[in-house]
Parts: structure tokens; C-alpha cells; sequence
């Protein structure tokens, strides 16, 4: 519960900053909206590669990652998971494929994206993640994630 209010007051706060903000352009917004997916599409291609460094490069250092019913906060924490699912040499390689992408431009600074497709072996789980993307010194990276399994349930048998 504490994350969820912490995201409602990020996202509050966005909303608030909005108001000062001289207004976007559609430019403004086209050029974001690429950026935004540049970074997400080199974050798929690192686990298509099994390349934990270039994932990485997608996210902030105040990552908050939540999947699966666990958070993860900060990068130490975050860093340390993505770099051992991705080289663990006993693990099936996986595939990543995305159906689709949205992305919604909150302002010059932030902007959401979401994304649903399929990974797995063999393609057999289905996923949806949304991420809050915010302009750094570094760039566009992702500063919160949340990824949810949106696979069929098993069948009892």
C-alpha cells in the first residue's frame, strides 16, 4: 500500500506541475513519444540478447520495479535481479515480443508508457507493463515499472 501512495502522489504532483508548464506542442509530444519508445524498444532488445547491462540502461537509478507481488527499490536491489535472470546460464533463453505499445505524454518531463505482448521459452506468457518515464541528465529512463502476468490461468487437471 505505501507504493501505490507514493505513485498516486508522483502522479499528483505531475498533474500539479502541469498548470506552470508552458503547454506542449504536438512536436513536443511526437518527439517525446520516440524518444520514450527508443528507450523501452533497447530495454526488449537487452532480454531478447540476455544483455542485463543494456537493460539497465533504460532504467533510473530510483527505480521502484514492482512484478509478481515484489517491489524492488533503488538500484542496488534492482541491478543486482536483472543481472542475475540474465546470466544465469542453467535459465532457457527467453523471447520477448510486444503486441503493442501506447504512450500518453504527461508533460516535458514525465511520460507513461504501457505495453502488452508475450514472452517465455516459447511465447507462452502473456504480459502487460506500464512505465513512468522521466526526462533526466541521462535522458529518458524508466523511474517506475510495474509488470503484471497476464497468462491464462493453468488448467486443473
Amino acid at each position: 500500500m505505501k507504493h501505490l501512495a507514493t505513485a498516486a502522489l508522483v502522479l499528483f504532483t505531475l498533474f500539479a506541475c502541469q498548470a506552470n508548464e508552458a503547454p506542449l506542442t504536438d512536436t513536443d509530444r511526437a518527439e517525446i513519444e520516440t524518444a520514450v519508445r527508443v528507450v523501452f524498444q533497447t530495454m526488449v532488445d537487452g532480454m531478447n540478447e540476455d544483455d542485463g547491462e543494456k537493460i539497465l540502461s533504460a532504467y533510473s537509478h530510483d527505480i521502484l520495479y514492482t512484478f509478481e507481488g515484489e517491489t524492488l527499490e533503488g538500484w542496488d536491489a534492482f541491478a543486482e535481479d536483472v543481472r542475475v535472470s540474465y546470466s544465469e546460464p542453467s535459465l532457457e533463453p527467453w523471447h520477448h515480443r510486444v503486441d503493442e505499445i501506447r504512450v500518453k505524454v504527461l508533460s516535458k518531463e514525465f511520460a507513461i508508457l504501457s505495453a502488452w505482448g508475450v514472452s517465455g521459452p516459447q511465447y507462452e506468457f502473456g504480459y502487460s507493463v506500464t512505465d513512468l518515464f522521466q526526462l533526466t541528465p541521462d535522458g529518458w529512463l524508466i523511474i517506475n515499472e510495474h509488470e503484471s502476468d497476464n497468462s491464462p490461468p493453468e488448467e486443473e487437471g
